[in-house]
């Protein structure tokens, strides 16, 4: 089965959104080619604007250990260097690079998370999963839905969505991008830069964009940190679903002008066009700096490409531990104009 667009109107005719048959959740699609299966003969790729080649030509097996290689050295730089920081932070650091989450958690990535904690298949239709309100009171119709970043548990997620209902007004729901750990979730992002591998969040948050475009919805996402580089992942891959159909640049654009993209502290420095953004960095957090649209001084950076007509906040908020400057509901949601 097959997701097809009507050209007169733009809307999606939904059989099959995705190809999206989530793993340990139930389904009501399938499909003859699964979206999220990527071409595995890939040698090699670019980190952010560094152009670090991370397999040598290898394949996934020489990707596998050069990301091992790469964050020991990370690590041994921590060491070396932590007296910049204090010893509380580097020992902080240390330890989350060192620990795995816990299965539980891992069990939920992908699915869809809702008020008082509620866990639903990531094909649950939007307007099934029950949103988080705003403690003021719902002021407007729309529901965003929110990816989180690395390290974030679903008791910190749940407590994003509310801030995020606050300060918006809207409904919240969640994607869940659970934690395997720094380690896991460090190797997940550079999966995600490239496009390679499986990631749950990104099938989940394919599924609900196309799922909306197809009842003529408006979408509004938000995602910090990894969160905003599965974004990223998730509207590449509705692009190239529209594309497939045999859609046009300018229909598949005027489809996804539908959309609309706020990210805070992203670890993506490339978007898709068609989408209207807003993109949120502190020049003093070295995520975005590293590995997303950078800081100030790469504003006519032509590497990075924050998508057609994005609107690109930097501003500087420094924080004495690094960790702060990359905070969501404490700096960056803050920031929010």
């Amino acid at each position: 089965m097959s997701t097809s667009i009507d050209n007169r109107s733009n809307s999606i005719s939904l059989n099959d959104v995705s190809g999206f048959t989530p793993t340990n959740q139930s389904s009501t699609t399938s499909s003859s080619q699964n979206a999220s299966t990527f071409d595995s003969g890939k040698s090699s790729f670019e980190i952010a604007k560094g152009g670090i080649d991370l397999t040598g030509g290898a394949g996934d097996k020489g990707l596998g250990q050069s990301i091992k290689n790469l964050l020991g050295q990370g690590l041994q730089h921590v060491k070396n260097y932590g007296h910049f920081f204090g010893d509380e932070f580097v020992n902080s650091l240390i330890r989350g690079m060192s620990t795995y989450a816990s299965k539980a958690d891992a069990r939920d990535d992908g699915k869809m998370l809702g008020a008082n904690g509620k866990l639903l298949p990531g094909n649950t239709s939007l307007d099934k999963v029950p949103g988080v309100t705003p403690q003021g009171g719902v002021r407007n119709n729309e529901t965003i839905i929110y990816t989180n970043g690395i390290l974030n548990d679903t008791a910190t997620q749940a407590k994003d969505l509310q801030s995020i209902a606050n300060a918006t007004g809207s409904k919240v729901v969640g994607v869940r991008n659970a934690t395997q750990g720094a380690f896991g979730d460090l190797t997940q992002c550079l999966g995600d830069k490239a496009r390679l591998g499986n990631n749950k969040a990104a099938e989940t948050l394919k599924f609900q964009i196309l799922n909306e475009l197809y009842k003529g919805h408006d979408v509004h996402l938000m995602g910090h940190s990894q969160g905003g580089l599965i974004t990223a992942r998730a509207l590449f891959d509705v692009r190239d679903s529209l594309k497939a159909q045999g859609k046009s640049d300018a229909e598949v654009k005027n489809i996804m002008s539908r959309i609309q993209v706020e990210t805070f502290g992203a670890a993506s420095h490339s978007y898709p066009d068609g989408p209207k953004y807003d993109h949120y960095v502190n020049n003093t957090d070295l995520v975005p700096a590293s590995f997303g649209l950078g800081t100030a001084l790469d504003k006519n950076n032509k590497t990075l490409h924050p998508g057609e007509g994005a609107n690109v906040h930097y501003f500087t908020d420094f924080k004495p531990n690094p960790m702060d400057d990359h905070n969501f509901a404490d700096l960056y949601l803050k920031h929010r104009e």
